[in-house]
């Protein structure tokens, strides 16, 4: 097959990985049958060579890359946090101003302090403990105060750990994923609960003040813009408001008291959608909802249901109360001027919902996805 002359040279070729192989054909084909197999044979015997240099060459264990140690000094930052809001001791011109605690964290020391109680007392990850290096980690205060910033500014990282804070990146969000889940497991019972015959009693009470008796609250729906959506999804997220969104439906009265609250359909659905999904519905018609112990009175005729108020999208359904399309006479005028601005308390809930938590602006933009 090959010539004599060239065997020395040939097999160093080979040796080196050089693909390039002098070869003598011979006219026969019997032989040249014969020269394509070895020649065959030669280029995966090759191959194998190769790969057997590769896995010989690889490493068998893989040296980690140990990460640098960053001193964050947990310690100075909270002796600054806690000297600028909550050392009594030291002067006046030494703290903070007494509003710039709520503007920062939207609510006063009392409520924190005791928010700060209850989840502590409840979780313990925000107990404070040491590492694996035997170092002291961060401050209850610290951890907690951080959501909050978070959840009422609504900033970026960096905006939020520029404070007396210095804490990385996904302890911020182990943080407020912990202290979101604190918050509902100490206060659902009594801040995300269904109203009772009391509450339903001082409801229809204040309302028939208002010239609204038997009212418990506004119906009505808003939507959320969804910045984050899934390309595949964003078509059927996308309804009337431009760009994906998201919808609450919600129940509200005059303190801006949210007794229902519904969320997570598509923006592709409208109000009547929304509340054929809702389990307002099922509580409606089952009859869950306590009655007021008086009953009222409405056009002479006597009631005890109580009802909600509505935009005219809602169906014709006797626990809602819609505006009137076309008001003529001056006693519909007056009847439309009256809902119209008593069902403004659930827009109104709405605005101070946004405006005291700018998180809701931006949250999926902020928050890791999976």
């Amino acid at each position: 097959l090959f010539d004599r002359r060239q065997k020395p040279s040939l097999f160093q070729e080979f040796s080196n990985g050089k693909l390039f192989v002098p070869l003598v054909m011979s006219p026969s084909k019997k032989r040249k049958r014969r020269e394509e197999k070895k020649l065959a044979l030669l280029v995966v015997s090759w191959w194998a060579i190769e790969a057997l240099q590769l896995i010989e060459e690889e490493p068998t264990t893989k040296r980690r890359r140990r990460l640098r140690n960053y001193e964050r000094l947990f310690e100075v930052h909270y002796v600054l946090l806690w000297r600028k809001y909550f050392c009594p001791s030291l002067p006046r011109h030494l703290q903070a101003p007494p509003d710039e605690f709520r503007k920062k964290y939207r609510m006063s020391e009392c409520l924190f302090y005791r928010i700060l109680e209850d989840v502590v007392r409840n979780d313990a990850y925000f107990v404070r403990k040491k590492d694996a290096l035997g170092n002291w980690g961060l401050y209850p205060e610290q951890k907690i105060l951080a959501a909050l910033k978070f959840l009422a500014t609504g900033g970026s990282y960096e905006e939020v750990v520029g404070e007396y804070f210095n804490l990385a990146q996904p302890t911020l969000w182990f943080s407020v994923q912990h202290f979101c889940d604190g918050i509902i497991q100490e206060y659902e019972q009594e801040y995300l609960r269904s109203p009772t015959q009391q509450d339903v009693n001082r409801l229809t009470r204040e309302n028939k003040e208002r010239c609204f008796p038997g009212m418990l609250g506004s119906l009505d729906c808003m939507h959320w813009s969804w910045h984050n959506c899934p390309t595949a999804w964003k078509g059927q997220y996308t309804g009337k408001n431009p760009g994906p969104t998201v919808v609450l439906e919600a129940i509200c009265s005059y303190d801006t008291w949210f007794w229902h609250a519904y969320f997570g359909m598509s923006g592709a659905n409208n109000d009547i959608n929304v509340l054929h999904s809702s389990p307002l519905v099922a509580q409606l018609f089952s009859g869950s909802i306590p009655t007021p112990d008086e009953g009222y009175v409405i056009n002479g005729r006597s009631r005890e249901k109580p009802y909600f108020l509505t935009d005219g999208i809602y169906p014709n359904w006797g626990c809602f109360v819609k505006s009137l399309p076309v008001a003529v006479t001056e006693a519909e005028k007056k009847f439309v001027k009256i809902q119209e601005g008593v069902r403004k308390d659930v827009e109104r809930s709405f605005g101070v919902l946004f405006s005291q938590f700018h998180i809701l602006h931006n949250v999926l933009l902020e928050l890791p996805t999976c």
